[in-house]
């Protein structure tokens, strides 16, 4: 389940619509313009709150766009509990794939690529890559209970070597996705 960035957040109330409206702005921005086009001052208008509502919740624009990247994803790819590893798996990677595929999540992965090389976004890089393991980690946990996976599995290496393939199409050979290559990478791995 998607975690915001920021360590403290009221749950409620006028924090909580700020926070809405600044994610699904950046998130309509970024789909538009790109980061490199991104400005704080924009999300703000389109927002319909002030900059320094931005800057006090999201010290840069790379958190902000983490932030945004979390949220949405967390909205179009689900953290399943089948029962099964194999399932939940089988579940997690049609989702992510469909979402990979969309103009938003394309957009979001040139985003994503398009701060790989700046400083600023190295934090924010990791922090959303962090949170990503992390729930996955949960998946791997209960297979490792279940008696699924070995105990030693390192679920950073797992998703890594799961979500790789995935990623290398998308952003790299540009071939297409098939239904069914989902099914032919968790079996690959779970062989092993």
């Amino acid at each position: 389940m998607y975690q915001s960035l920021l360590h403290r957040q009221r749950p409620g109330g006028r924090s909580a619509k700020v926070h809405a409206a600044v994610l699904q702005a950046t998130g309509e921005l970024l789909l538009e313009q790109g980061y490199a086009q991104l400005r704080i001052g924009d999300v703000a208008q389109r927002a319909g709150v002030h900059e320094t509502s931005i800057y006090r919740r999201w010290k840069t624009k790379a958190m902000l766009v983490a932030d945004t990247v979390l949220a949405l994803f967390d909205q179009h790819v689900p953290n399943p509990d089948t029962g099964a590893f194999r399932d939940d798996v089988l579940s997690f990677l049609p989702s992510l794939v469909r979402y990979l595929q969309s103009p938003e999540g394309a957009a979001l992965s040139r985003a994503c690529v398009d701060v790989s090389n700046l400083a600023e976004a190295a934090e924010a890089r990791q922090a959303v890559w962090g949170i990503w393991v992390a729930q996955f980690a949960v998946l791997v946990e209960r297979a490792i209970g279940r008696g699924e996976l070995p105990a030693a599995t390192n679920a950073q290496i797992f998703l890594e070597m799961l979500i790789g393939p995935f990623f290398l199409r998308l952003l790299v050979t540009g071939e297409p996705f098939h239904e069914d290559m989902a099914t032919h990478v968790i079996d690959l791995l779970l062989r092993n």
